[in-house]
Order: structure tokens, then sequence, then C-alpha cells
């Protein structure tokens, strides 16, 4: 298979996710402009950057749900309720990115500010944006799991549901106590300049992003695992060890969570 019969088949799978995929992967281009040509900073790191980071964690996540949107089966995908859905769940991540970028024009932060009562009221529509995005995942989720007519091994199946169910069920639960905090730092010199060179993570105190990172991707990470046990193992054991994975890689979220909350970088600031 070929790399552009990848994209096809992708592109057939959900095309309005897809589509958004694609517009998000070509907005980097003018923000990586921005971040070259603006100066300004905000916590001591370039104002551009949190939208960078943002406008692609959009293109991953909507990218990813374009693909599993094929194990659905195609009376759902054709509904007039999933398509009302996807349709919510684009207009919420628009609306999410707006945010971030006209804060970002506007040199002032987007996220943790309560400043005005505009701003305040913003920060919490972001809040319902976010709610709506992540509605898609066990909504998929449910979906997978009752499609009796896919032709997925019964383990990495296991793993895609299960990678769904977390992302939303963590995600919500972190992102929530996140947004009730006064900014993501616990401990530490509140600044993002001496953060990781890989994420930008704090290396001298907690940073609730580092939680956040994992609960969000285990859409990824789960199904990864899914994909190599499949590879490697033999039928009878795929499942129980993609169990146990998934209860793993949910305990360590959980870690990383608390770990952070005593003030703790993640990795001892590695990343």
């Amino acid at each position: 298979m070929t790399l552009s019969t990848i994209f096809v088949d992708w592109f057939r799978r959900e095309p309005r996710f897809a589509g958004a995929t694609i517009i998000f992967a070509l907005l980097a281009l003018p923000t990586f402009v921005a971040m070259q040509l603006d100066d300004r900073m905000y916590q001591d790191i370039g104002i551009w950057v949190k939208p960078m980071k943002f406008t692609l964690s959009a293109a991953v996540y909507l990218g990813t749900l374009a693909w599993f949107a094929g194990w659905m089966k195609s009376e759902i995908r054709l509904s007039r309720r999933y398509r009302w859905l996807s349709i919510a769940v684009i207009i919420a991540t628009v609306l999410e990115i707006a945010w971030v970028y006209g804060a970002a024009a506007n040199g002032i932060g987007s996220h943790f500010n309560t400043s005005s009562a505009l701003m305040g009221a913003l920060y919490t529509a972001a809040g319902i944006f976010v709610m709506v995005m992540m509605s898609a995942a066990p909504i998929y989720a449910l979906a997978i799991t009752r499609n009796q007519r896919l032709k997925l091994d019964p383990a990495f199946r296991t793993s895609v549901v299960l990678s769904l169910y977390l992302t939303f069920g963590l995600t919500v639960v972190i992102a929530s106590y996140l947004a009730s905090q006064p900014n993501h730092f616990v401990g530490g010199n509140l600044s993002d300049a001496e953060g990781g060179a890989l994420f930008g993570w704090a290396r001298d105190g907690g940073d609730l992003r580092a939680a956040h990172f994992f609960a969000l991707h285990a859409m990824h990470f789960v199904p990864a695992f899914g994909l190599v046990a499949v590879w490697l193992l033999a039928e009878g054991k795929r499942r129980t060890t993609v169990l146990g994975f998934t209860a793993v890689y949910c305990a360590f979220t959980v870690y990383v969570f608390v770990e952070a909350l005593i003030g703790k970088p993640f990795l001892g600031g590695l990343l």
C-alpha cells in the first residue's frame, strides 16, 4: 500500500475531519513565519509558540479520528446525527484555535486569563469547546464496539476502544482541574523560558501539562501497543496483554498527574 493510497483511504473514511486536519496542518506554516517575525514574549517564550502547539495538536486529534471513523458502520457515518456531531466537533475546534490565536495576536494569554469579564467568559467558553471536541472519542468507542462486521483483530480493536475512552476520561478530569488553577505550574519560577527542550515542561517544579499530554494521546499510545501485540504475540495472549498495558498506561498518567501536583518535574525535567 502506497502513501497516496493511504491518504485517499484516510480522506474517504471521514472527509470532514480529514479536511479540517489538512487546514490546521497548513495553518502551521504562517504560524511558523509569525514565530520568526514577531518577537513578543509571553511567560518568557515567543507569543506564537502556544498557537503552533495547539494547531498541530488539533490536526493530530482530528486526523486520528478521521482514520478511526473507518471502523464504524457506514450507516452511522452517513447518518444525520453523526453529520451534526462531526460538524459540531469541527466548529468547536475552530473556535478553540481562534481563541488561542486571537489572544496571541493581541499579545496576551488565552488559558488562565480571567483579567477581564470578557476574557473570563472566553475562557469558560473555551472549556465548553473542549468538551464538545472530546465528546467524539467515547462516541467513536461505542460505535466501533458495536460494529460486528468489523474485521479487526479483537485485541487491536480492544486497544482502540479503550484508548478512546481513556482519552476522554483522563483528559476531561485533568483538563478540568487545570482550568480551575491560576496556571499550569506547581511550584518553580512560573516561567516557560527554562522548560525542557522537547515539550517545554517545567524543570524546576510540577507542570500539569505533562499529564494532560499523556491523557490526550492515550488514543495513540494504546493502539500502537495493540498493533505491536498483534504482530508479536500469539492470538491467545494478545487481548490480556493489551488490557494489562492499558491499565499500566492509565496508572502511569495518573502518576504523572500526582507527581505534578506535589511539585515534581516529569522525568526530572529532561523533557
